[in-house]
């Protein structure tokens, strides 16, 4: 998206009357093809490769400790509630104002939707250190087109910005579209990630144990990281994972480390 089209996008994310559905049909357009998802070979590894799960996350087991915090103004959330109170009670409120609890909104704000994390590229070496357990990891790639996913509804750009997201207004005047905001504005150090995020509202699971989406249909291509076969058992997973991209006709990749600069690149395991 261009400057242009991200500011388009940021009105349309302000615009109280725009659904998160109508959003998402202006953002399907800069939609990247293919994306990506970093992960590591840990407990669930083939949930995520294997089955094709994505497991829907709490904002508040995110690896950034101001995602989907929304920003809300003490002073001005206060005194909205104590105006608000004394048209129905005379009462001198002033006294009371500490013991509001205005910061119980960001958290009922985290709570309301369940997050997953995608991306444009699969060449980040940060991203490969960060979320592929130091580069021995796999990343998995999507392509969306293959079928008509829920997902392409639901799955947004993150904004980034040096300004938290100022939802005070969304909460005391209940403007319910813009409750997803806080979910999609990071602060701009993240900017390299490149972010796109599916939101899920937590009530429409029915149970903790079903927090995820098939898109096990999707899964166009693996890339390996580039110390995979230094972890236990990598030999082994490596052949487990060839005999399951055969039978699928999903093509496996190694990422290699270029001979010149700080790049990485995929090369082509046969089967």
């Amino acid at each position: 998206m261009n400057s242009q089209q991200i500011n388009q996008y940021k009105r349309m994310l302000n615009d109280q009357h725009k659904s998160i559905e109508e959003i998402g049909a202006f953002t399907k357009n800069f939609f990247p093809k293919p994306i990506y998802r970093y992960r590591r070979f840990g407990t669930y590894w083939k949930d995520d490769l294997i089955d094709g799960k994505v497991h829907m996350s709490k904002a508040t087991t995110l690896n950034d400790p101001f995602d989907c915090l929304a920003y809300i103004d003490e002073q001005k959330y206060n005194t909205s509630i104590i105006n608000d109170i004394k048209k129905i009670i005379p009462y001198n409120f002033e006294n009371k104002l500490d013991q509001l609890n205005y910061d119980k909104n960001t958290t009922d704000l985290q709570d309301l939707i369940r997050v997953a994390s995608f991306t444009e590229v699969n060449d980040s070496i940060l991203m490969w250190g960060h979320y592929s357990d130091s580069h021995r990891g796999f990343c998995i790639e999507y392509d969306f087109s293959r079928i008509e996913s829920i997902c392409q509804k639901y799955i947004l750009p993150i904004v980034y910005s040096s300004k938290r997201y100022d939802a005070t207004d969304d909460v005391l005047y209940y403007k319910k579209n813009n409750y997803i905001n806080p979910f999609l504005f990071k602060s701009n150090i993240w900017e390299y990630e490149k972010e796109w995020r599916l939101l899920w509202p937590t009530e429409k699971f029915k149970a903790e144990k079903d927090y995820y989406f098939d898109l096990s249909k999707t899964i166009s291509s693996v890339y390996l990281g580039l110390n995979m076969l230094q972890q236990e058992h990598g030999r082994e997973i490596l052949d487990e994972i060839l005999i399951w991209a055969k039978e699928r006709k999903i093509k496996v990749f190694q990422m290699k480390a270029a001979s010149i600069g700080y790049r990485l690149y995929p090369e082509l395991i046969p089967y």
